[in-house]
């Protein structure tokens, strides 16, 4: 207790002015009053109650009840009658008013006195409100502390190793996420490393921690260890630790938040096998495939090396594609390669290639502009057409005489080039694709483009004409003076790309990303204008939800690497770390300040990210703990995505009186997973691609029999080339629908057959209302392997049911049945016909279809019954893959 500063009893005879001198240089406050007025105060108590010049002066007019709160009144009056009986009481904490109605805090000692001959009471006081309002923020944020651990859903935790290892305090999400009490942590400090898939790894991690903390020198480190909880269950945790040090610099104890990765681990790893799968597909592929960069292999299939001449295993580094090309090509070729490069669609071009093992082989090569794994390259598909090119050259040696070779030739060279506009404009049907030519009239547009531009403007697209003079007047100009100087810089050689907004009928707003390029000829002459646009709106109303988001923080840890803040209901920051006030200058070019909010700060430019934090903190301010992800673009460029997570904070009434937020920086994770995806759909365009590819080869080389067919007059050939036909039409239907199905491992064999049956009626002009196909089908799913030999099987069947079922233009039926049980599939064919004689052994027959039908039993390791009852039945029978 502090003494006095005045002792109780004044000799009268003391000068009282000399006691008024002697109180005013005191640097503690002093009053001295009777019952009803104050008697004296000195300067340092005027410059406690913050005392004008006038109050001062009419001081005496005052009384000790003006300036102390209403509440305090009883005590101090029962005080003080005990005060002048001369008790004596200890210091006292009160709250008064100073003389600008503010509230302090004193702490008073008072005591009797003689004043002017009278006994009255003095009071010694200091102003403790600095004091108090520290006491109330550690205690606020004691309370802060408890309830965010408390509610948080990460496990939160002090442990230190020194000078004993020990759980200081564990929050209550353990027991939620692991299944075991809290007190085996507290019991013992090792319990957790018994219950690691990995307890070598993590106890070496347990002694680099212990022995970082002795030594003072621990960093703000993070690791991923797969745990088993009370309940069996595998879970992955990520393990955040950071150093805690007091007041003399030392670390004190060791910070840990563990938060629960294992639903990212599994989507990471289902991707992955994903990848592995398509990667198998891929080698598999009869075609072969290079990715390559300025001519340099940074991808191929086994077919592509051994088409080159390569080994996978060797280093090809140094190996340059180009140079593999024939001398005479190889100018061409380079030019072919820097167009590609530059991301210009070429068209498909036949090589004379001379592989590393100097073998001399003829190539059909098509090039292709991609990204893979966030880089420009080109990806090349090529098939060897060695032996198909011997005899495209045999047969033109032996027409070079005919007239109709001209005709011939020009109509391969237009196909080629319907072709590969085709293959520009319909590359994805999901689009929106037109083109114009050099007078900005339309030429060609898909179905997407022409329903958008009719359910805008209540108008059909027409071929042949510009869209604006097609649009009523008063919009003709605005369309114009918006699309015609895209299109005027892409005649000049421009590729371009950017965004659209735009509204339909109904009002609906759509964001549109726009691609056009220009289609050259031959002659590398622009004739004509490519456009692609596909809707982005749901990607822009995800982007514009982040953008419109509010960033209100205050971190409480000033440790770690999550970004960590509270904030008020009046949009005020509270506490935050440094993290979170890096993270705000990053992104806004400011630093965030306690009791201001975002707004208060900016510019306008956090304009737009308002209404999203707004919504997410309604709702925890309504007691729910919110999480969500966002990708931001820094000011220096970089794009970073993060994981937040919003707790409520309430009172003991359940009162949510802030909220807390907790952010995560999730980039790398997520930039692996876009490059993942990224590699899956190039490979699903490049598998597409090999399909398409294959059967248009196919389609070339039945429309080639049926040329040559024109030119043979002998009956028994033509029925030799028309069967070859049906054979490459058969294995192309495999492939076409495999190109038009997104699933690349199986074949809808159902619609496949139906195909290939109505299609043989056609082949051989069968008149439909005498020969009834009857189809009873399955639905059934196979592999490409299965697929092509049981059509080839169905092919001939029907074939010799066609040609010799029904001589003397004979009525009757063929018929189909497919049926499946469990893994056994059946295949009946046949027909009620005149049959097939008894004394042929289809077994040894000199039949081709015959043998080639016995043949492909064997490869799909069927069996083939036949029965001659009433027409002719083949039944097959095999296992399903």
């Amino acid at each position: 207790m502090k003494k006095p500063l005045v002792t109780k009893h004044i000799n009268p005879s003391s000068s009282t002015e000399a006691l008024i001198s002697a109180f005013d240089t005191l640097p503690v406050g002093i009053v001295i009053f009777n019952e009803n007025h104050v008697l004296f105060i000195n300067q340092c108590a005027k410059t406690i109650f913050k005392l004008s010049p006038t109050q001062s002066k009419q001081i005496t007019s005052k009384s000790i009840y003006d300036f102390i709160l209403p509440e305090y009144y009883k005590r101090i009056k029962g005080n003080n009658k005990k005060i002048l009986k001369g008790e004596r009481f200890p210091p006292l904490h009160i709250r008064a008013l100073n003389g600008k109605k503010e509230v302090i805090d004193l702490e008073v000692t008072s005591n009797v006195i003689m004043f002017n001959g009278k006994k009255v009471i003095q009071t010694v006081f200091t102003d403790i409100s600095d004091r108090v309002r520290y006491q109330q923020k550690l205690n606020e944020s004691e309370e802060k502390f408890k309830l965010i651990a408390e509610n948080a859903n990460d496990i939160i935790y002090f442990f230190t190793y020194h000078p004993n290892a020990e759980y200081l305090y564990i929050s209550p999400s353990a027991e939620k996420i692991l299944g075991y009490p809290l007190r085996k942590f507290y019991t013992d400090p090792y319990f957790i490393s018994k219950h690691v898939t990995d307890p070598k790894a993590f106890n070496a991690l347990e002694r680099k921690l212990k022995n970082e903390q002795k030594k003072n020198v621990l960093q703000s480190t993070s690791c991923v260890f797969e745990y088993i909880t009370k309940s069996g269950k595998h879970i992955w945790l990520e393990d955040n630790y950071a150093p805690i040090y007091d007041s003399e610099g030392k670390i004190k104890f060791i910070l840990g938040i563990s938060r629960d990765i294992t639903s990212e681990k599994i989507h990471n790893q289902e991707i992955e096998q994903k990848w592995m799968n398509y990667q198998n597909l891929v080698e598999g592929l009869p075609v072969g495939i290079f990715i390559h960069e300025n001519g340099k292999i940074i991808f191929g299939n086994k077919i592509a090396y051994e088409i080159a001449g390569l080994s996978p295993e060797d280093d090809n580094s140094t190996i340059s594609l180009v140079n593999l090309i024939a001398p005479h090509q190889r100018d061409a070729a380079r030019k072919r390669l820097a167009q590609s490069m530059r991301g210009i669609k070429v068209e498909q071009r036949y090589y004379d290639l001379i592989n590393h093992k100097k073998q001399h082989l003829h190539i059909v090569l098509n090039s292709t502009p991609i990204l893979f794994n966030g880089k420009r390259a080109v990806q090349l598909t090529f098939q060897d057409i060695t032996r198909e090119k011997q005899l495209e050259q045999e047969q033109i040696r032996a027409e070079l005489a005919e007239q109709t070779n001209k005709k011939l030739l020009d109509e391969i060279a237009q196909r080629s080039k319907i072709e590969a506009k085709l293959n520009s404009i319909f590359e994805s049907t999901t689009h929106l694709i037109w083109t114009v030519n050099r007078n900005f009239e339309l030429t060609t547009f898909n179905k997407n483009m022409g329903d958008v531009f009719e359910d805008k403007f209540k108008i059909a697209p027409l071929l042949g004409r510009r869209l604006d003079e097609l649009l009523p007047e008063k919009l003709r100009q605005d369309y114009a003076d918006y699309w015609y100087p895209f299109y005027a810089k892409v005649l000049l050689g421009n590729t371009l790309k950017f965004e659209r907004k735009d509204w339909d009928s109904q009002g609906n707003e759509h964001f549109r990303e726009i691609f056009i390029n220009p289609i050259r000829n031959e002659s590398g002459e622009i004739i004509e204008i490519a456009c692609l646009a596909h809707d982005i709106s749901d990607s822009k109303r995800f982007e514009q939800q982040i953008v419109d988001q509010t960033s209100k923080l205050k971190a409480i840890f000033e440790s770690g690497n999550q970004l960590m803040w509270t904030i008020n209901n009046k949009n005020q920051i509270t506490s935050f770390n440094k993290n979170y006030a890096s993270a705000v200058f990053n992104l806004y070019g400011f630093y965030p300040q306690i009791n201001k909010s975002i707004r208060d700060l900016s510019d306008g430019s956090t304009n737009p990210y308002h209404a999203f934090w707004d919504e997410k903190y309604e709702k925890a301010f309504n007691g729910h703990a919110v999480e969500f992800t966002t990708d931001r673009i820094n000011r220096d460029g970089s794009k970073v995505y993060r994981q937040y997570v919003l707790y409520p904070i309430k009172n003991e009434k359940g009162e949510v009186l802030e909220v807390s937020g907790l952010g995560f920086d999730i980039t790398e994770n997520k930039l692996n997973e876009e490059k993942i995806k990224q590699s899956l759909q190039e490979k699903e365009v490049l598998l597409k691609e090999v399909h398409h590819r294959v059967k248009n080869n196919m389609q070339v080389i039945s429309s080639i029999l049926n040329l040559q067919s024109s030119y043979v007059k002998d009956t028994y050939a033509l029925n030799l080339l028309k069967e070859c036909q049906n054979r490459i039409k058969s294995m192309a239907f495999i492939h076409e629908a495999l190109y038009q199905n997104k699933n690349f491992e199986s074949v809808n064999f159902t619609e496949y057959i139906s195909t290939i049956s109505k299609n043989l009626l056609h082949s051989y002009s069968v008149n439909s209302e005498k020969i009834k196909l009857i189809l009873s089908l399955d639905n059934l799913l196979l592999n490409l392997d299965t697929s092509i030999p049981c059509g080839l099987i169905i092919n001939e069947i029907l074939s010799n049911s066609l040609k010799y079922a029904f001589p003397d233009n004979r009525e009757g039926i063929i018929f189909v049945t497919l049926k499946r049980n469990n893994k056994k599939v059946y295949i009946e064919v046949g027909d009620n016909g005149i049959g097939i004689p008894e004394n042929v052994d289809i077994k040894n027959t000199q039949s081709l279809g015959l043998q080639l039908v016995d043949t492909l039993i064997e490869q799909i390791n069927g069996t083939l019954t036949l029965q001659r009852n009433k027409g002719t039945k083949f039944i097959i029978e095999f296992n399903a893959n």
